[in-house]
């Protein structure tokens, strides 16, 4: 790994587990919108719902 990227914080993925970290976190975030809508909830509170979602990944 490369010590001044891994000084800031950032971790090199293999290309596979990238994908499936992302693809998770879109999913994730994705059923956080999915159950606003549900709810009845305006567009505001689904995209808070949704990144909330995401930041608990």
């Amino acid at each position: 790994m490369n010590p001044e990227r891994e000084a800031l914080g950032v971790f090199e993925l293999p290309l596979p587990l990238l994908v499936m970290t992302v693809v998770g976190i879109v999913a994730f975030a994705a059923s956080g919108a999915i159950a606003g809508a549900r709810a009845g909830m305006d567009w505001l509170g689904v995209s808070t719902l949704a990144a909330e979602h995401c930041a608990t990944y």
